[in-house]
């Protein structure tokens, strides 16, 4: 729920030079407790809305405590000539 709430918000907003949200980065919180799926697609980035921002949304579905996933999105502008990184295609 809460990220589907951060998701509906993030549909305005804009970064400080006025560039609309494009971008999300895989954040997992590193630490003793995160599983080796999640640990692995930490740092990954892809465009908003995409398909590879669908399957990755977090709960993670390949959380090895799905329904303890800790890991979320972070929202980001893409700067001129950025490219997404991560698992899969562009998306």
């Amino acid at each position: 729920i809460f990220g589907e709430a951060r998701e509906d918000g993030v549909q305005n907003w804009t970064d400080a030079g006025g560039r609309p949200v494009q971008m999300v980065r895989f954040t997992a919180l590193m630490d003793s407790a995160t599983c080796e799926p999640c640990g692995d697609e930490d740092g990954s980035r892809y465009q908003m809305g995409g398909g590879n921002y669908q399957v990755n949304k977090p709960p993670f579905h390949r959380c090895k405590g799905w329904s303890s996933c800790r890991c979320m999105y972070i929202y980001e502008s893409a700067a001129a000539g950025s490219t997404p990184t991560g698992v899969g295609e562009l998306g």
